[in-house]
């Protein structure tokens, strides 16, 4: 949309409860690692943010390189106050009820991994922390590049679209892996890239 002084900005609309939550957190954000908030309507659960540019998909070519800025802009996100994170259950536990209803149903291949999967969810379950405000979905088409790098990150990428459940640093960081959408860049899993990958992040 445009602004009354012509400038650019973008809409978005959605489930009040949901998007409220998530102006919260941007708000508390003030534009160091996520789009900047430049009004919010509670009410119409309405909120104009600031447009930002391409994601680091499309600029940077390199998976690597974009898996280390999104852990870099990450790490600015992580400041949020650990208060503001919705109360949405263990993360563990849900894989757990993942893998019970998917297991059964797409497993039987590999009966194995299914196996460790849900033995490394139980042990999960039993020790989960909640460390800081979760991301929840940071994946390079969730990484935009931003214009202005004067802000506090000192970085040229703000995220979009956080679900904001507090959690440990690995659970982010195991999304940005799950979600590899430039996965086909690489000869795949058996090259050593998802260990370099976790390395790195």
């Amino acid at each position: 949309v445009r602004r009354p002084d012509g400038g650019p900005a973008v809409l978005k609309l959605g489930d009040p409860d949901q998007l409220n939550h998530q102006a919260e957190l941007m708000l508390a954000d003030q534009g160091r690692s996520h789009a900047l908030v430049l009004d919010h309507d509670p009410e119409a659960a309405a909120l104009l943010l600031e447009r930002l540019g391409p994601p680091v998909a499309v600029v940077v070519e390199d998976p690597l390189e974009q898996f280390r800025l999104l852990a870099e802009v990450l790490r600015v996100w992580w400041r949020i106050p650990l208060t503001l994170g919705s109360d949405v259950g263990s993360k563990a536990e849900g894989l757990l009820g993942i893998l019970r209803v998917q297991g059964a149903q797409f497993g039987e291949p590999a009966p194995t991994a299914i196996g460790l999967a849900a033995e490394l969810a139980q042990t999960l379950a039993a020790t989960e922390v909640a460390e800081v405000v979760c991301h929840g979905d940071p994946h390079p088409w969730n990484l935009l590049e931003h214009a202005a790098v004067e802000h506090e990150a000192g970085s040229g990428w703000r995220f979009v679209d956080p679900d904001g459940c507090p959690g440990e640093r690995a659970y982010d960081l195991g999304v940005v892996i799950r979600r590899m959408e430039s996965r086909a860049t690489h000869p795949g899993p058996d090259s050593g890239f998802l260990r370099q990958a976790a390395q790195l992040l």
